[in-house]
């Protein structure tokens, strides 16, 4: 709560001009400054703190999932959630773009298991995947899960996108079936992996640590980094090299950046 609040109010600031644009009156102002921290108007990428809160709140609920005599409700919660959250959904509402893009009917979410709604599935699912042991063959089938998830994502974007001419909605939600097996593939794959060569490594495992200290500092100011880059003449928004080239040294950027500001006194308290 506090890193959204605090840097939400940063950048409000810097970008009071356009956020509160015809807006006259202490009362309006106050009004809209009520709406836009509510409704994560001062950054849409900040869209992730709220979800995220809401999922901190539910964790006392969803710890008795965790008690050894509640593994069959986990599995099914799991399960039924992947089933109704994410695949019945994401598969009907293609099939209606896909074959009826004229009459295109959307998913009733009133079909969708509600003890899991927002993002809590992930959570769930994560905290099943963490404990559950995985069998060789059920870890191929998450993988292939994960690349399937990528084909489908991928392809679909693809000739949706070249037919349609606008980014399918659909499958840039991460609710969608690919999006959440292509995670879970990813996390099984990360859990199961032999890291024994690393830990050999002391050098190698300081600096993997101390990348993690900076992540959400990453998190919060890249947005601003990208808009920098944005302002360069050599830089082409929206181009090849702005997907594929940019990303990793906008990424380093922004670890110099919040490394070095978690060395000073004052400053370092912007950066948990």
């Amino acid at each position: 709560v506090a890193p959204y609040f605090i840097w939400g109010t940063i950048f409000i600031v810097i970008y009071r001009n356009t956020l509160f644009e015809g807006v006259s009156g202490t009362k309006n102002i106050l009004n809209t400054l009520l709406s836009i921290y509510i409704d994560k108007k001062m950054e849409p990428i900040y869209w992730f703190f709220l979800p995220l809160v809401a999922i901190y709140l539910s964790v006392p609920v969803f710890s008795l999932l965790a008690k050894p005599e509640n593994k069959a409700v986990l599995l099914y919660a799991v399960g039924m959630g992947i089933l109704t959250i994410s695949i019945l959904p994401t598969g009907y509402n293609l099939f209606q773009l896909v074959f009826f893009p004229e009459q295109q009917y959307t998913w009733n979410g009133m079909w969708n298991m509600s003890a899991l709604g927002g993002y809590s599935l992930y959570a769930v699912m994560g905290y099943w995947a963490s404990t559950y042991e995985f069998t060789k063959k059920q870890r191929l089938l998450c993988y292939s899960g994960g690349i399937l998830g990528a084909l489908i994502r991928g392809l679909g974007l693809w000739f949706l996108s070249a037919r349609d001419q606008v980014v399918p909605g659909v499958l840039m939600d991460y609710m969608c079936f690919p999006a959440l097996f292509l995670a879970l593939a990813i996390f099984v794959a990360m859990r199961y992996l032999n890291l024994d060569a690393v830990y050999n490594y002391p050098v190698l495992v300081k600096a993997i640590t101390e990348l993690s200290k900076c992540s959400l500092g990453v998190y919060l100011i890249h947005i601003l980094v990208m808009r920098f880059m944005q302002t360069l003449p050599w830089i082409e928004r929206y181009s090849v090299k702005w997907y594929y080239l940019y990303p990793l040294p906008t990424y380093m950027f922004c670890v110099a950046i919040v490394f070095a500001a978690r060395k000073i006194p004052v400053i370092k308290k912007l950066f948990p």
